[in-house]
């Protein structure tokens, strides 16, 4: 049985569109995302949100 990933999934541009998708394990705690390609990426930062 494979563990499931998290999924969230942001589109970063560049010189082009770029579909990140977490590969975290579902459930990980935090707004903290990865991708094999691109790196970490955290929610709050990519939809502007402020606490």
């Amino acid at each position: 049985m494979t563990a499931q990933k998290c999924g969230v999934s942001a589109v970063f541009f560049d010189t082009e569109a770029f579909e990140a998708e977490c590969t975290l394990p579902a459930g990980h705690p935090g707004t903290v995302h990865e991708d094999p390609i691109i790196g970490s990426w955290d929610e709050d930062e990519v939809y502007g949100r402020t606490t």
